[in-house]
């Protein structure tokens, strides 16, 4: 597999916040994506989100691109222990946290790590596939077997079980897929999958890519129909074509 042929990224404020508290990384050669989500009401999210992505991209970079999925484990738990560090040392960032979804090509897989409910597609012959499992009671509820509408409507659903930051150790969600020529690859914060189900994204990607669009063009259509719907958060949505 060679090195995603395109990617496009953008991070949007949405229309109800005042502070982006989301970043990204998009890096075609050797492979990289991240998108990080700092927590929402939580001390200095937008400290943590820029910790989760410069340790874990520069941590990555000084392997020169011979990525492999447990690189990509230790580079996440650095990622946790520097926020972590950060929030010991500065009373004003203490208890801040972070989400962290990351993508990463080993030669013809991609390998992921994930920790919190930033998410990762992948779009293949119109089909759009969930690659990550959020780390949520609304997720929790349910695999328990609540219906998604019983899930959402508990008081809880929207807190996360697991983000990076607040405790020195963290378990971290490791995976890798095939990857075929032509794959499209999504990762987002929850800003996008708050407001357009999975169903809806698709029909998105799949008319884009008919249509011959730029991935460029089809993160700013994401993003424009979050914000139709409210934008209540930020909206981070990265693109890679395989």
């Amino acid at each position: 597999m060679n090195p995603f042929r395109e990617t496009a990224a953008r991070s949007d404020l949405g229309r109800q916040r005042r502070r982006n508290e989301d970043r990204y990384h998009a890096q075609a050669a050797p492979g990289l994506l991240l998108v990080a989500d700092g927590l929402g009401g939580h001390n200095a999210g937008d400290v943590a989100s820029t910790i989760a992505v410069t340790t874990c991209s520069e941590t990555l970079a000084a392997l020169g691109g011979a990525f492999n999925p447990e690189q990509l484990r230790l580079a996440v738990a650095e990622a946790n222990a520097a926020i972590f560090a950060a929030a010991s040392s500065t009373p004003r960032w203490s208890g801040m946290g972070t989400t962290l979804v990351a993508a990463a090509l080993c030669q013809d897989r991609l390998a992921v790590a994930h920790v919190g409910d930033s998410r990762l597609y992948r779009l293949r012959s119109g089909r759009l596939e969930r690659l990550t499992r959020d780390h949520s009671f609304a997720e929790d509820l349910l695999a328990r077997g609540y219906s998604t509408a019983e899930a959402l409507r508990r008081a809880e659903s929207k807190a996360l079980t697991r983000a990076l930051g607040p405790s020195l150790e963290v378990a971290i969600d490791l995976a890798s897929f095939e990857v075929h020529e032509g794959d499209v690859l999504l990762l987002c914060s929850d800003g996008l999958t708050g407001l357009l189900d999975d169903d809806e994204i698709a029909t998105q990607l799949e008319a884009g890519r008919l249509a011959g669009r730029s991935l460029d063009s089809q993160v700013e259509t994401l993003i424009a129909l979050a914000n139709e719907r409210g934008g209540h958060d930020n909206i981070t949505v990265v693109l890679a074509l395989c």
